[in-house]
């Protein structure tokens, strides 16, 4: 069972007790901040930049998380921010990740005490939520925030927030309005690092030549690499809520199409009440007079009129990971689980509030609502 019902003043009382009482017994020396206590999850090495291993004090959420969030740092393009987590560390990272989900904060306190990760509180559209990051902040690992009181089965995922300007807060808004599980965003720039991340498919997006020469996607880039907090966090959310659905938001160029739906697939479908099928007629229905700038890669008619299957997310991890691929990293799947929807938008839809909304109701309503005392 989850924490539903258990007040923040009793989970603060668990994780300190958890800290006193487990953290001398495994010879830890944590340091207390807001409530938790935390110790590195990677050695400054790892970290990338030393001067940046202090990392920032980073303000407690409370009633205003969407301002938070905004306002986080993150590491920059080329900055050598390593996300990687290295071999000796993913168990425990993921132990973390799995005991606040399942428990709260009632194991996470003990756990939190080697792993880096500072576990806090705050309140979104008036309800009490829980936020997993790394501490000290230094914009490196993917920040997690869970809603106990859930109203709908949905994960959103903001892989590139930096790089695509305006997910972050249709993302924060998709999650907000929808009373979804949780709400995943990503640390480091897409193009922090340089060091390849092994899982096929390039990109040119990260290269010193303003995007003309593809290369492999580097290790920063969270939806194209399986060694990081954030498909962490989305691998153990998915085993955790074995019926939820995830939203991962993107940005695109603008041109002859404003938004692009996939579920991570190769298929193609008729069906109208496939996933993609489905948002992109209710977005059609609320972009007046633009039917023909929102599409769907499992479209037949769709695929005859479009050249956009590059943007269909075909090599997405998460995406792999949902549509049961053997191998995320390297191999791609026919079918689709129908879990996953992939969302490209050009700058006509993220610039444009009124649009991006258009598409946050058009997702919101695609989904049904859980029971109300389902929660976690």
């Amino acid at each position: 069972m989850g924490f539903r019902g258990t007040t923040m003043n009793s989970i603060y009382l668990r994780i300190m007790i958890m800290v006193f009482v487990i953290a001398p017994i495994i010879n830890c020396a944590p340091k207390s901040y807001s409530g938790a206590v935390t110790r590195d999850i990677t050695s400054t090495a790892e970290r990338g930049n030393p001067g940046q291993d202090k990392g920032a004090r980073v303000p407690e959420a409370r009633d205003d998380v969407k301002s938070w969030l905004m306002s986080l740092p993150h590491a920059a393009r080329n900055s050598g921010a390593q996300v990687t987590v290295n071999a000796a560390a993913r168990p425990a990272a993921r132990a973390l990740i799995k005991s606040v989900l399942d428990d709260g904060a009632r194991k996470a306190g003990g756990i939190a005490a080697g792993s880096g990760f500072l576990v806090s509180a705050g309140r979104v559209e008036g309800k009490e939520i829980v936020i997993l990051h790394e501490y000290p902040f230094i914009g490196h690992h993917a920040v997690a925030i869970i809603n106990p009181d859930a109203e709908r089965d949905l994960v959103v995922e903001v892989p590139h927030p930096l790089f695509e300007p305006g997910t972050l807060e249709e993302g924060y808004d998709l999650f907000a309005r929808s009373g979804g599980r949780a709400l995943i965003v990503a640390g480091a720039d897409r193009c922090a690092s340089k060091v390849p991340s092994g899982c096929d498919g390039k990109t040119s997006v990260c290269g010193d030549d303003h995007g003309s020469v593809a290369a492999t996607y580097v290790n920063s880039d969270v939806a194209h690499d399986v060694v990081n907090i954030f498909h962490f966090m989305h691998e153990e959310m998915a085993a955790r809520w074995p019926k939820s659905r995830f939203v991962q938001l993107h940005g695109m160029r603008s041109g002859s199409v404003w938004v692009i739906l996939s579920d991570g697939a190769r298929h193609y479908s008729r069906v109208t009440s496939h996933w993609s099928n489905q948002v992109r007629d209710a977005i059609r229905a609320k972009i007046s007079g633009k039917s023909d700038k929102v599409t769907s890669c499992q479209s037949v008619e769709d695929s005859e009129l479009y050249e956009f299957r590059r943007l269909c997310g075909l090599e997405n991890v998460q995406g792999r990971s949902l549509n049961h691929s053997s191998n995320a990293c390297s191999s791609g799947t026919e079918n689709a689980s129908g879990r996953f929807l992939h969302v490209e938008q050009s700058w006509e839809v993220l610039g444009d509030v009124t649009q991006r909304d258009k598409v946050i109701a058009a997702i919101k309503e695609s989904l049904p609502a859980l029971n109300s005392r389902r929660g976690l």
